[in-house]
């Protein structure tokens, strides 16, 4: 259960960052995705209750997906041949 709910955070993250970092620009939402990650990867860690545990699993897949887009965009070679 709780891997399938952080399989849909990687989903809805992905659709959610991806617009916003058009919108926005790739660093900030990088930036952001990783304070996420970190906030809600601690959190999860010390969650007293499943319902919990689960919200927080959410949210650590909605980060790796805005890590994994913005990284993946900023790392490709810029300008032409």
């Amino acid at each position: 259960m709780a891997q399938s709910i952080f399989m849909a955070g990687i989903l809805i993250g992905g659709l959610v960052l991806g617009d916003l970092s058009d919108r926005f620009g790739r660093r900030p939402i990088l930036t952001c995705s990783y304070l996420l990650l970190a906030a809600s990867g601690s959190s999860a860690a010390f969650s007293p209750s499943f319902p919990f545990y689960v919200i927080f699993r959410f949210l650590c897949g909605c980060g790796i997906s805005g890590i994994t887009l913005s990284t993946v965009i900023l790392s490709e070679p810029q300008g032409g041949s």
